[in-house]
């Protein structure tokens, strides 16, 4: 393989695997590109040279020259630029997304004539959710006769390492109101409102879940052509589940509309997240 392979956000938590997995296949070939270079670099000799560092600001409308030569681009970061993905498909290089945003991956579809045009494909959903639930949901659709509704239910982990763009975006959409397909109709509802129970394997048990703005309930309604479908979110520590539903219920999470209580949450760093809101629920139990 003579062609490039560009990883946005490449040095970062998501996109350092897939750097380092793609460079012990091609080495030289993959690039670990982001707006930190001195990041970028670092990574890159963490890997021996078998990753290449570059620095790239996907909003800067002066970049489409590093193209040059790159067959592939794998989007890590989430709120990508448009034009950049459009400039993408319509010189042919190939675009790989991991983003869970149903409004940007429609942003993509419509570029279909673009992408046809440069002959390029663009592959969405490619992450665990979407992704992995999109596979298993198709898997499920073919052993039964007759599918008309989806539950998924995903539990987080406390003791995995989140990406800040995962953990920025939970925050982000805690507050959300969004559509769902249900019943054929289209229904408008928000995120830790409405709940569901489920029983989990490995011993886990019964768990409520609650409803939460992943793209992968739009997307296989079309894609599978059922009624409807919901996506549905927990924790592994059950406190942390009814921590965010009474920060719901009590208004805390309002005060995530100012930029400094978001902030709070996701920085510096990210795997503090869970810490700090059960700190604020016990805090708000006290008074």
């Amino acid at each position: 393989m003579n062609d490039k392979l560009l990883i946005v956000g490449g040095y970062g938590q998501v996109g350092r695997i897939i750097s380092t997995m793609l460079g012990e296949k091609f080495p030289g070939r993959v690039i670990a590109a982001g707006r930190n270079y001195h990041e970028a670099k670092a990574f890159s000799a963490a890997t021996a040279g078998k990753v290449l560092p570059m620095a790239l600001d996907i909003h800067d409308s002066d970049n489409v020259e590093l193209l040059q030569g790159v067959k592939i681009v794998v989007m890590c970061v989430e709120r990508p630029d448009a034009e950049f993905v459009e400039n993408c498909l319509r010189r042919g290089v190939h675009y790989v997304d991991i983003s869970v945003s149903y409004e940007w991956l429609s942003q993509i579809e419509s570029m279909q004539d673009g992408a046809k045009e440069g002959g390029a494909t663009a592959v969405l959903s490619v992450g665990l959710a979407p992704g992995l639930t999109n596979l298993l949901a198709s898997y499920n659709r073919m052993l039964l006769d007759e599918t008309r509704h989806l539950d998924i239910f995903i539990m987080l982990g406390l003791g995995e390492v989140h990406g800040e763009a995962a953990v920025r975006w939970t925050v982000e959409n805690v507050n959300s109101e969004f559509t769902i397909h249900n019943g054929g109709k289209l229904k408008r509802v928000r995120s830790f409102e409405d709940s569901k129970e489920t029983v989990f394997p490995e011993g886990i048990g019964r768990r409520r879940a609650f409803r939460f703005n992943f793209s992968d309930q739009q997307v296989l309604v079309k894609t599978l052509g059922i009624g409807s479908a919901s996506t549905w979110l927990c924790f592994a520590s059950p406190l942390t589940t009814w921590g965010f539903v009474l920060g719901k219920k009590t208004g805390l999470f309002r005060l995530l509309r100012f930029k400094a209580a978001r902030e709070f949450l996701c920085e510096p760093s990210e795997q503090l997240i869970l810490v700090r809101i059960n700190l604020l629920f016990g805090l708000i139990c006290r008074a």
